[in-house]
């Protein structure tokens, strides 16, 4: 947000890259609880991997891999029911 309204108010030249986002993770949540449970390794690593395109997806990022994001959804869900 700061380098939005920096580049809006012309503080920041055309050259100047964008920071980088930086994702917080609530080690108290109860998802990373579940998560830090469990022994299946590939159910950690769709959750992982639907958790950082979540986060993106908030942010108003488009997501590189749409399919494989509905796909490690599918598979999660899939676990559940």
């Amino acid at each position: 947000m700061m380098a939005q309204m920096m580049k809006q108010f012309g503080q920041m030249g055309g050259d100047f890259p964008a920071p980088k986002p930086i994702l917080q993770i609530n080690p108290n949540h109860e998802l990373i609880k579940k998560l830090s449970d469990s022994a299946d390794m590939n159910l950690i690593d769709d959750a992982a991997h639907v958790l950082l395109d979540q986060a993106k997806l908030y942010e108003g990022e488009t997501l590189a891999d749409t399919a494989g994001f509905i796909a490690r959804l599918n598979r999660i869900m899939a676990k559940v029911l």
